[in-house]
This record gives C-alpha cells, structure tokens and sequence, in this order.
C-alpha cells in the first residue's frame, strides 16, 4: 500500500440506496459513515440506483455513481421503503428487479477501471451480484439480517446466492442477531460483528427533557409496533399516570395509529418526520424511548435498532423488545429496559417504571451515553479501515 509514500486507501461502497441531498433521511447511517471514512484519509465512493433519473454526481466531496434501470416515472424501486416491502404491495415491480440488477451490474463494469482496492457491499443478497464484475478487490459483504431472512425464507434464492457470497473475503453482520441467521444458512463463513454507526450529529446544546414524553421514532409500519404503545399507553392512562406519546416519522399505518389513539382517548402527537438537530432535539426532550417493534421470523425483525442509539446519544433510557438486533446494545436495567414481544402489558409495566422514577432514567440515560460512544461513524470507520488493511495485506 505504499510506494515511497502512503497511499489512500480506495475503497467503493455499493447500496441499493443513497442519499440525494442534505435534507434526505435515506440510510442516513451510510452517509454519516462514508463521510468519516473520507475524513479519516480514505479515498470513499458510493454506487447505487438512480432516483427518477437523477444520474452520476456527489454528495459534497462524495462521488456518487447512480445507476439506472427504468423510466424516469418509476425508477424508485429502492427508494421511500424497503425493496421488498415495495414488491409485495406493488406486485408488477418484481419485474424491475432484473432491470435494476443488470443496470448496477452494468454500471460496476464501467467502474472497473477506477481500481479500488476495496469492495463494500451492503445487503449482499441482491447486491453481491453487483460486485461481480470486481476482480482484484477484497470483497466485503455487509448484511443487515432482512436480505438473510428473505434468504431463509426462498430455498431457491438462498441456493442461487450461495456461490455469489462465498467468493467475499469478509462478511460483516450489524448484529449478532444478524450473524447468527449467516451462520444457520451459510456456515463456516469468515464473519466479525461491525453494527451501524449513529445517523445524526448530536447538537452542542440539547433542550432539557420533559416529563411524561415518550417518543418514537421510525417507518410507521406494522411490525414496527406503534400500535402496541398505544394500547400501553392505554394502561398508563387506567394507572392514572401523566404522559403523552410522540410518534416522529411517517407510514402507511399512521391513520391508524391516529384512530387508535383517538378510540383509546391516549394523548398522542403526530408531528411527521425530522432529521438532523430537530430529530435529536425530540429525543432530548424526551423522558423515555420506546422501540415496540414486533417480529415476524419470515422477514421483519429489528436487526440493530440505529434509534435506540440516537436516543442514548442524548441521554435517554430506552425500552425495547426483547429480540433482534437491541440485545447487542440494550444492557437489561443498566441503559435500558425489555419487554417481551407483543406484549405491551408488559410494555406498560416498563414505561411507567421508568416515568415514576425519574432518577433510575437519568442513570440509565448516562449509562446510554458510554454505549453511544462506542458507535459514532469515527469509531466504526476505524474499525473498518483495519479490516481493510488486514484484508488487503493478506
């Protein structure tokens, strides 16, 4: 890696999406990463699909290389929700799955010549295809448990992507939940647990919290539980306790979140999605935090949890359920409580645990901060620029 001098490590990362500007919440923690990766002297570039033509660019100093694979009109397979989730509500956008592979595959080929020495892709069932034409790169895999779940759940699509996985170098897992479904269906495979870093810089000075504010942030989508808070809180409301539910985000279950809200006469605010300082404003502000997700052993499964370190970035306790990805970052009565899946009686019990002792959730927020630390994107583009170097010194 050198000659006469050191040399920038260069490295590629393919993603099915990426962000278009600043204001974008698309895989902000791939944004946040790429740049410290950048920061930290790597040479880092992003390939993924186009939205709505939007072609080749950068993103600050960030060169960005989009594929397309569609008309203008629909070209957003990857975009606003999961690929997966697109498909099974919009069957006919199966049949832009091949386009959207042969337009990455096509793209990459033309990218041969920039010469890097690393390959990063991100949810390598499909996008290790994209990585094909690659050779003499290491090959990172990166799997963030709904590709391998999918994987689990077609035997067809898990045997044709066998031999595509087995030819990377290093196959990384965001969680141990998520390398331990590699391993049930591709054992023996040389893997490392490297989570996903924070998505948002934390503001230098941070509203003080409020009493009672218990906040969620996410797609509002079924398994993602908001349904399951309500109903909680619910029982809050039986138990006599002062508290009002914040939903932060979007999602084609909102009007029912709304109307059960309403149904239940729980105190709730909708405000819609923020990022950036608003969006770490909101969980400052809050008194707890609460990722009710639900699980469906198919597909849909927290397989980290990036929320629950936002929210302990700025001090808050966390309540979570008890599976998935939050068992690697959620210390049971240390930063953060569990409930049992499903279960939001438990749930209940939990939250209000932490609203009437507000000493126990300042203790548990600043038990939150050291766990936060550990996943800034500076401390996980350090980790992965060792990797880097072990890979490529053989």
């Amino acid at each position: 890696m050198t000659d006469g001098e050191e040399r920038r490590l260069k490295v590629l990362h393919i993603a099915t999406s990426f962000a278009t500007d600043e204001t974008s919440t698309v895989t902000p923690w791939l944004t946040r990463l790429v740049q410290a990766q950048r920061r930290a002297g790597m040479d880092v570039h992003v390939l993924t699909s186009a939205l709505h033509g939007l072609g080749d660019g950068h993103y600050g100093d960030l060169p960005v290389w989009r594929f397309r694979y569609s008309p203008k009109r629909i070209e957003n397979l990857a975009h606003e929700v999961a690929i997966y989730e697109k498909m099974r509500r919009q069957p006919l956008r199966y049949a832009q799955a091949p386009l959207f592979l042969l337009g990455g595959w096509l793209k990459a080929r033309k990218l041969r010549a920039q010469k890097y020495d690393v390959v990063h892709v991100h949810w390598p069932v499909p996008m290790g295809l994209i990585a094909l034409p690659f050779r003499g790169a290491r090959i990172v895999y990166h799997y963030h448990q709904t590709e391998l779940s999918l994987a689990r759940r077609f035997p067809l699509l898990r045997r044709l992507f066998g031999p595509v996985l087995r030819r990377a170098d290093i196959h990384l897992c965001n969680s141990s939940f998520t390398r331990g479904r590699l391993d049930e269906l591709y054992g023996g495979m040389r893997s490392e647990i490297v989570p996903m870093p924070l998505a948002w810089d934390v503001p230098p000075s941070l509203p003080p919290k409020e009493p009672g504010r218990i906040l969620f942030v996410g797609r509002m989508i079924a398994w993602k539980g908001g349904d399951l808070l309500i109903r909680a809180g619910g029982l809050l409301k039986q138990r006599g306790l002062d508290f009002k539910l914040v939903f932060v985000g979007e999602g084609p279950e909102r009007d029912a979140w709304q109307a059960l809200a309403a149904e239940l006469d729980v105190p709730a605010e909708f405000p819609g999605p923020k990022v950036q300082a608003a969006l770490m404003e909101e969980y400052a502000r809050a008194a707890v935090f609460a990722l009710p997700s639900r699980f469906d052993d198919r597909v849909w499964v927290e397989s980290l949890g990036v929320v629950l370190l936002e929210a302990m970035a700025c001090g808050t306790a966390v309540v979570a359920s008890r599976v998935g990805g939050p068992l690697d970052i959620v210390f049971d009565e240390r930063n953060g409580l569990f409930f049992e899946p499903f279960n939001f009686e438990d749930l209940a019990g939990k939250l209000a645990r932490l609203l009437q002792d507000f000493p126990l959730a300042q203790q548990m927020g600043r038990a939150g901060l050291l766990v936060a630390a550990e996943h800034t994107p500076e401390a996980i583009a350090q980790r992965l620029r060792g990797i880097y170097e072990r890979l490529l010194a053989g």
